[in-house]
Protein backbone atom coordinates (compact mmCIF):
# COMPACT_ATOMS: atom_id res chain seq x y z
CA UNK A 1 0.00 0.00 0.00
CA UNK A 2 1.08 3.44 -0.65
CA UNK A 3 2.37 5.47 2.12
CA UNK A 4 -0.05 8.67 3.57
CA UNK A 5 1.11 11.92 2.26
CA UNK A 6 -0.76 14.70 2.12
CA UNK A 7 -3.94 12.69 1.57
CA UNK A 8 -6.05 13.07 4.41
CA UNK A 9 -6.41 10.06 6.55
CA UNK A 10 -8.97 6.96 5.35
CA UNK A 11 -12.42 7.26 6.16
CA UNK A 12 -12.17 3.40 7.58
CA UNK A 13 -9.39 5.07 9.94
CA UNK A 14 -11.68 8.17 10.49
CA UNK A 15 -14.38 5.73 12.07
CA UNK A 16 -12.15 3.85 14.27
CA UNK A 17 -10.57 6.68 15.78
CA UNK A 18 -13.87 8.55 16.17
CA UNK A 19 -15.20 4.76 17.78
CA UNK A 20 -12.25 5.05 20.19
CA UNK A 21 -11.65 8.51 20.89
CA UNK A 22 -13.70 9.79 23.90
CA UNK A 23 -12.61 6.51 25.39
CA UNK A 24 -8.65 7.12 24.91
CA UNK A 25 -9.13 10.54 25.70
CA UNK A 26 -10.20 9.90 28.98
CA UNK A 27 -7.99 7.23 29.59
CA UNK A 28 -5.17 9.08 28.56
CA UNK A 29 -5.92 12.19 31.51
CA UNK A 30 -6.04 9.59 33.87
CA UNK A 31 -2.24 8.33 33.02
CA UNK A 32 -1.53 11.68 32.39
CA UNK A 33 -2.32 12.33 36.39
CA UNK A 34 -0.66 9.06 37.75
CA UNK A 35 3.17 9.41 36.92
CA UNK A 36 5.16 12.09 38.29
CA UNK A 37 5.21 15.58 35.57
CA UNK A 38 8.77 15.48 35.95
CA UNK A 39 11.94 13.42 36.27
CA UNK A 40 14.12 11.12 34.80
CA UNK A 41 12.84 9.05 31.83
CA UNK A 42 14.45 5.75 30.58
CA UNK A 43 12.91 3.65 28.26
CA UNK A 44 13.83 -0.72 27.89
CA UNK A 45 12.38 -2.19 25.24
CA UNK A 46 14.03 -5.51 26.21
CA UNK A 47 12.27 -5.59 29.71
CA UNK A 48 9.78 -3.69 28.19
CA UNK A 49 9.49 -1.12 30.68
CA UNK A 50 9.05 3.00 30.64
CA UNK A 51 10.07 4.80 33.65
CA UNK A 52 9.03 7.96 34.42
CA UNK A 53 9.09 10.48 37.82
CA UNK A 54 10.52 7.66 39.83
CA UNK A 55 7.28 5.40 38.24
CA UNK A 56 8.12 2.25 36.06
CA UNK A 57 5.40 0.93 34.24
CA UNK A 58 5.10 -1.85 31.64
CA UNK A 59 4.94 -0.85 27.82
CA UNK A 60 4.44 -2.00 24.48
CA UNK A 61 6.43 -0.54 21.43
CA UNK A 62 3.91 1.19 18.98
CA UNK A 63 6.64 3.35 16.31
CA UNK A 64 9.05 5.71 15.67
CA UNK A 65 7.88 9.03 14.84
CA UNK A 66 10.95 10.65 12.65
CA UNK A 67 12.61 13.79 12.61
CA UNK A 68 11.61 13.54 9.09
CA UNK A 69 7.88 13.56 10.48
CA UNK A 70 7.89 10.01 9.07
CA UNK A 71 5.92 6.81 11.08
CA UNK A 72 7.44 3.90 10.99
CA UNK A 73 5.43 0.84 13.31
CA UNK A 74 7.61 -1.18 15.35
CA UNK A 75 6.82 -4.14 13.75
CA UNK A 76 8.04 -2.76 10.40
CA UNK A 77 11.30 -1.77 12.54
CA UNK A 78 13.42 -5.00 12.39
CA UNK A 79 16.54 -3.50 13.20
CA UNK A 80 15.18 -2.10 16.88
CA UNK A 81 12.83 -5.09 17.28
CA UNK A 82 13.40 -8.03 15.77
CA UNK A 83 10.65 -10.29 13.70
CA UNK A 84 8.91 -12.59 16.39
CA UNK A 85 9.83 -10.24 19.35
CA UNK A 86 7.35 -10.86 21.76
CA UNK A 87 7.47 -7.38 22.53
CA UNK A 88 5.81 -6.87 19.28
CA UNK A 89 2.08 -8.67 20.69
CA UNK A 90 0.09 -5.58 20.77
CA UNK A 91 2.08 -3.72 17.88
CA UNK A 92 0.98 -7.36 15.66
CA UNK A 93 -2.59 -7.32 17.31
CA UNK A 94 -3.10 -3.50 15.95
CA UNK A 95 -2.25 -4.73 12.40
CA UNK A 96 -4.50 -7.48 12.36
CA UNK A 97 -6.75 -4.95 13.83
CA UNK A 98 -5.90 -2.72 10.49
CA UNK A 99 -6.14 -5.87 8.33
CA UNK A 100 -9.36 -6.84 9.70
CA UNK A 101 -11.31 -3.92 8.78
CA UNK A 102 -9.03 -2.32 5.63
CA UNK A 103 -7.71 0.68 7.74
CA UNK A 104 -4.55 0.81 5.28
CA UNK A 105 -2.78 3.24 7.59
CA UNK A 106 -2.49 0.65 10.11
CA UNK A 107 -0.95 -1.58 8.12
CA UNK A 108 1.31 0.22 6.07
CA UNK A 109 4.98 0.15 7.56
CA UNK A 110 5.68 3.66 6.97
CA UNK A 111 3.69 6.32 6.57
CA UNK A 112 5.20 9.92 5.53
CA UNK A 113 3.26 12.64 7.70
CA UNK A 114 5.47 15.56 5.87
CA UNK A 115 2.40 16.85 4.08
CA UNK A 116 0.35 17.04 6.72
CA UNK A 117 -0.22 21.23 8.39
CA UNK A 118 0.54 19.71 11.60
CA UNK A 119 2.61 16.22 10.94
CA UNK A 120 3.01 15.97 14.97
CA UNK A 121 -0.97 16.36 15.44
CA UNK A 122 -1.29 13.22 13.01
CA UNK A 123 1.03 11.05 14.72
CA UNK A 124 -0.96 11.75 17.75
CA UNK A 125 -3.94 10.96 16.15
CA UNK A 126 -2.27 7.79 15.09
CA UNK A 127 -1.13 6.62 18.81
CA UNK A 128 -4.36 7.58 20.04
CA UNK A 129 -6.40 5.08 17.85
CA UNK A 130 -3.87 2.56 19.10
CA UNK A 131 -4.10 3.57 22.57
CA UNK A 132 -8.03 3.24 22.53
CA UNK A 133 -8.09 0.15 20.10
CA UNK A 134 -5.80 -1.45 22.22
CA UNK A 135 -7.75 -0.66 25.36
CA UNK A 136 -4.14 0.19 26.93
CA UNK A 137 -3.59 2.10 30.18
CA UNK A 138 -1.89 5.36 28.21
CA UNK A 139 0.23 6.82 25.12
CA UNK A 140 3.82 7.94 26.20
CA UNK A 141 6.38 9.30 23.98
CA UNK A 142 10.28 9.24 24.26
CA UNK A 143 13.35 10.95 22.93
CA UNK A 144 15.35 9.33 21.31
CA UNK A 145 19.13 9.72 20.57
CA UNK A 146 18.74 10.14 16.88
CA UNK A 147 15.91 13.13 17.52
CA UNK A 148 13.50 10.85 16.85
CA UNK A 149 10.26 9.89 19.37
CA UNK A 150 9.77 6.68 20.63
CA UNK A 151 5.72 5.99 20.65
CA UNK A 152 4.61 3.53 23.55
CA UNK A 153 1.48 2.35 24.85
CA UNK A 154 1.48 1.53 28.34
CA UNK A 155 -0.21 -1.30 29.31
CA UNK A 156 0.24 -1.50 33.30
CA UNK A 157 -2.36 -2.63 35.11
CA UNK A 158 -1.05 -0.79 37.55
CA UNK A 159 -2.38 2.43 36.18
CA UNK A 160 -5.94 2.76 36.80
CA UNK A 161 -8.84 2.62 33.92
CA UNK A 162 -10.77 5.56 33.58
CA UNK A 163 -14.30 5.42 35.67
CA UNK A 164 -17.34 6.78 34.01
CA UNK A 165 -17.56 10.20 35.42
CA UNK A 166 -21.00 11.91 33.80
CA UNK A 167 -19.47 14.86 35.44
CA UNK A 168 -16.55 14.99 33.25
CA UNK A 169 -18.32 14.04 29.94
CA UNK A 170 -18.52 17.75 28.24
CA UNK A 171 -14.82 18.19 28.68
CA UNK A 172 -13.84 14.81 27.75
CA UNK A 173 -16.07 15.00 24.62
CA UNK A 174 -14.89 18.41 23.68
CA UNK A 175 -11.43 16.43 23.57
CA UNK A 176 -12.39 13.55 21.85
CA UNK A 177 -13.90 15.54 18.99
CA UNK A 178 -10.71 18.01 18.63
CA UNK A 179 -9.21 14.26 17.77
CA UNK A 180 -11.71 12.80 15.60
CA UNK A 181 -14.92 15.46 14.66
CA UNK A 182 -16.19 14.06 11.39
CA UNK A 183 -18.66 11.23 13.58
CA UNK A 184 -19.58 12.73 16.64
CA UNK A 185 -22.30 10.26 17.29
CA UNK A 186 -20.05 7.76 16.60
CA UNK A 187 -17.47 8.67 19.12
CA UNK A 188 -20.76 8.54 21.50
CA UNK A 189 -21.22 5.33 21.27
CA UNK A 190 -18.00 4.23 21.74
CA UNK A 191 -17.96 5.63 25.28
CA UNK A 192 -21.52 4.03 25.69
CA UNK A 193 -20.26 0.30 24.50
CA UNK A 194 -16.86 0.93 26.75
CA UNK A 195 -18.64 1.48 29.93
CA UNK A 196 -21.27 -1.68 29.65
CA UNK A 197 -24.32 -0.54 26.87
CA UNK A 198 -25.56 -3.17 25.17
CA UNK A 199 -27.17 -0.91 22.04
CA UNK A 200 -24.78 1.83 21.77
CA UNK A 201 -25.42 2.52 18.38
CA UNK A 202 -27.18 5.87 17.49
CA UNK A 203 -29.58 5.92 14.57
CA UNK A 204 -29.19 7.51 11.57
CA UNK A 205 -30.54 10.89 11.84
CA UNK A 206 -31.29 11.42 15.13
CA UNK A 207 -29.17 11.45 18.43
CA UNK A 208 -29.38 9.44 21.94
CA UNK A 209 -29.72 10.54 25.56
CA UNK A 210 -28.81 7.74 27.97
CA UNK A 211 -28.43 6.75 31.41
CA UNK A 212 -26.08 4.46 33.52
CA UNK A 213 -27.13 1.81 35.41
CA UNK A 214 -25.05 -0.64 36.70
CA UNK A 215 -24.47 -2.66 33.22
CA UNK A 216 -27.50 -1.23 31.75
CA UNK A 217 -28.72 1.63 30.21
CA UNK A 218 -31.99 3.29 29.04
CA UNK A 219 -32.84 5.16 25.63
CA UNK A 220 -34.39 8.53 26.33
CA UNK A 221 -35.74 11.21 24.10
CA UNK A 222 -34.10 11.82 20.74
CA UNK A 223 -33.57 15.26 19.63
CA UNK A 224 -33.67 17.03 16.04
CA UNK A 225 -31.89 19.84 16.79
CA UNK A 226 -28.43 19.08 16.46
CA UNK A 227 -25.85 16.94 17.92
CA UNK A 228 -26.76 17.71 22.15
CA UNK A 229 -25.85 13.99 23.21
CA UNK A 230 -25.35 13.27 26.90
CA UNK A 231 -24.91 11.36 29.49
CA UNK A 232 -26.29 11.74 33.16
CA UNK A 233 -25.99 10.33 36.35
CA UNK A 234 -29.52 9.93 37.28
CA UNK A 235 -30.50 6.89 37.74
CA UNK A 236 -32.84 4.73 35.49
CA UNK A 237 -36.35 3.41 36.25
CA UNK A 238 -36.59 0.34 38.20
CA UNK A 239 -37.08 -2.66 35.34
CA UNK A 240 -38.50 -5.96 35.81
CA UNK A 241 -35.47 -8.95 35.76
CA UNK A 242 -35.98 -9.74 32.91
CA UNK A 243 -33.73 -12.37 32.99
CA UNK A 244 -36.46 -14.29 35.13
CA UNK A 245 -39.12 -12.84 32.70
CA UNK A 246 -37.43 -14.84 30.03
CA UNK A 247 -36.37 -17.91 31.33
CA UNK A 248 -40.51 -18.55 32.66
CA UNK A 249 -41.39 -17.70 29.16
CA UNK A 250 -39.22 -20.47 28.15
CA UNK A 251 -36.90 -18.44 26.13
CA UNK A 252 -32.89 -18.27 26.47
CA UNK A 253 -31.65 -15.16 29.34
CA UNK A 254 -30.51 -12.31 27.85
CA UNK A 255 -26.69 -11.76 28.40
CA UNK A 256 -25.55 -9.63 31.43
CA UNK A 257 -22.25 -8.63 29.82
CA UNK A 258 -21.97 -6.81 27.21
CA UNK A 259 -20.38 -8.31 24.27
CA UNK A 260 -17.29 -6.56 22.93
CA UNK A 261 -17.25 -3.53 20.27
CA UNK A 262 -17.88 -3.78 16.99
CA UNK A 263 -14.32 -3.78 15.98
CA UNK A 264 -12.90 -6.54 18.76
CA UNK A 265 -11.66 -7.45 22.00
CA UNK A 266 -8.27 -6.07 22.76
CA UNK A 267 -5.34 -8.00 24.96
CA UNK A 268 -5.49 -7.09 28.34
CA UNK A 269 -3.46 -4.73 30.50
CA UNK A 270 -0.74 -7.09 32.14
CA UNK A 271 1.55 -6.86 35.55
CA UNK A 272 4.57 -6.46 36.53
CA UNK A 273 7.43 -6.24 39.32
CA UNK A 274 6.61 -9.49 41.19
CA UNK A 275 3.05 -9.76 39.70
CA UNK A 276 1.87 -11.85 36.44
CA UNK A 277 3.97 -10.51 33.38
CA UNK A 278 2.25 -10.61 29.71
CA UNK A 279 3.89 -12.22 27.22
CA UNK A 280 4.28 -8.88 25.38
CA UNK A 281 7.18 -8.01 27.99
CA UNK A 282 10.55 -8.79 27.30
CA UNK A 283 12.11 -10.43 24.48
CA UNK A 284 14.37 -9.69 21.65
Amino acid sequence: MPATTSEPFSREFEEAGAYYAAVAAAQQEVYAAYPPARGEWRLSYRQGLFTSGGKTLHQSPLCFFGTDASWLWAWANEQTHPPGSERLARALWLRAFGERHRIAELVTPRLELAGFPDPAAAAWRLGMLGLGALRARGLATAPMPTGARAFVVIDDAEVPAAPYQPAALDRIRNEATGLFSGAPRLTLAGLLRHHGSRSARPRAGRCTRSTLQGTRWRRGPATTAGCRCSLTGRPAAPRPDDRGAAQAAGRAPPHRRPPPGPWGRAPAPVRVDGRARSPAGGGG
